[in-house]
């Protein structure tokens, strides 16, 4: 069975277009899939002695796993460059690229003075929380009769970080015998 051939499956896309219908996101379904997606900022402006870009998407995508059963899991990435002169006049040119994925809760809020082609102002204003998404998700989830578990990526970082953190702390238990003993070389 897949989700094409799951009767729930449906009501629950219906659910989801009605619970953003009207908002700022757009909903993408494709076979197994469900998306919501924030297009928080994506400009191209001249900055102080410098050309910038910024684009930040963020994503939530349901997954169908079995019926009554999908997985949920966020996404953000971002892509920023700067060109331009640094304070000794020198060339220079930044980038960064990141994103992550998981379970993600945040609020964040950006703005940017530059000009664009409307002219000066912020070409990246504005103010986003996780919770704009991940509340009438949840509740068209649960409306739709299905349950949402954990995706691969979160288990493998819950597990990697389980473990990072249980090495710190045998790491400083050790640390903490030597130098009471007085075996701590140095």
């Amino acid at each position: 069975m897949d989700a094409s051939t799951d009767p729930g499956w449906p009501r629950l896309v219906d659910e989801v277009q009605r619970a953003f219908a009207g908002s700022p996101y757009r909903v993408v379904v494709e076979a197994d899939a469900i998306a919501v997606i924030a297009d928080l900022a994506d400009a191209r402006f001249l900055g102080v002695a410098s050309v910038r870009r910024f684009r930040s998407v963020y994503r939530t995508r349901l997954t169908w796993k079995a019926p009554g059963r999908v997985t949920w899991e966020d996404a953000e990435e971002v892509l920023e460059w700067t060109a331009g002169v640094g304070g000794s006049l020198v060339p220079r040119l930044t980038g960064r690229i990141s994103g992550m994925r998981g379970r993600v809760a945040k609020v964040e809020f950006r703005k940017e003075l530059g000009v664009d082609e409307r002219g000066p102002g912020f070409p990246v204003d504005y103010v986003f929380s996780t919770a704009e998404i991940a509340r009438p998700l949840k509740a068209a989830v649960e409306r739709a009769g299905y349950r949402s578990g954990l995706a691969t990526t979160t288990i493998v970082g819950i597990v990697a970080a389980a473990v990072g953190g249980g090495g710190a702390l045998v790491a400083g238990v050790v640390i903490a015998v030597l130098a009471a003993t007085g075996s701590l070389p140095g």
